[in-house]
């Protein structure tokens, strides 16, 4: 099971060195048409190409963590692989409401341990340090904030729970209406009718390459890429979600 979907570890608070290079300096941003603008985000409409009006987030490991993960998921699909005949459905992909009920559909015997190791671990989801802090100024600034995230529907609630004053939609990937997981294009496509503006006036923000970076550039929107504790962020990269705001400056 991925780490998008239950299984994530804490990351530590973002340290600026005294020795860091400047995030001007040391931060772009790429589109599929152009890898690496340059230094802030709101020069991109000095370069004649439209200015960012929405940000969207991953959910964990960017906006929020789990400080006690267990993986009862990935317990539950090991058992679906040692079944005669079940199914290894994708929890993330599936509106199936409970852990009760996704072992139904997989075809294997419910274990009491899954339901008390997903509730330990749903207990344990907490903002990461500069989350709501930096919602709260991507906001008053003007931008649209979005969730965009592979969730099983066992954390849909509890994520929602600590986000909804601050966003303004979520795009998720278990939505009977989605059933799409990052990169598929179809969960960019519906992340951006969900936020209602161009993809090129859309930057995503997550901490993997591959499904939230390379996932969005291929759809037309703007990444960064969260690499919490880097002291030289390279191109496209930001060392944590304080630095989001100063690179996109007033909207």
């Amino acid at each position: 099971m991925s780490a998008s979907t239950c299984g994530i570890s804490s990351r530590s608070p973002c340290r600026r060195s005294r020795n860091a290079p400047d995030v001007c300096r040391s931060t772009g941003i790429g589109t599929r048409s152009s890898p690496v603008v340059p230094c802030l985000l709101r020069r991109r409409t000095e370069m004649g190409t439209p200015k960012i009006q929405a940000v969207a987030f991953n959910c964990f490991d960017t906006l929020l963590r789990i400080t006690a993960p267990t993986n009862p998921w990935r317990s539950l699909l090991a058992e679906a692989s040692r079944t005669p005949g079940a199914q290894r459905l994708d929890p993330r992909r599936e509106p199936i409401a409970t852990i009760e009920e996704f072992a139904e559909a997989c075809g294997v015997a419910f274990r009491s341990e899954w339901r008390a190791d997903l509730d330990r671990e749903i207990a344990s989801i907490e903002p990461m340090t500069d989350t709501l802090a930096v919602l709260s100024t991507l906001r008053a600034a003007g931008f649209r904030l979005a969730l965009a995230s592979n969730l099983a529907p066992a954390y849909v609630e509890p994520a929602l729970e600590l986000l909804r004053d601050f966003i303004d939609t979520a795009c998720l990937s278990c939505a009977p209406e989605i059933r799409a997981v990052k990169p598929e294009p179809a969960f960019y496509s519906a992340l951006q009718r969900k936020i209602g503006l161009p993809a090129v006036e859309i930057l995503m923000v997550g901490d993997s390459l591959v499904s939230d970076v390379q996932g969005a550039r291929a759809a037309g929107m703007s990444a960064l890429h969260l690499v919490p504790g880097a002291t030289a962020p390279g191109p496209g990269q930001v060392r944590c979600l304080a630095d989001v705001p100063k690179l996109l400056g007033p909207n």
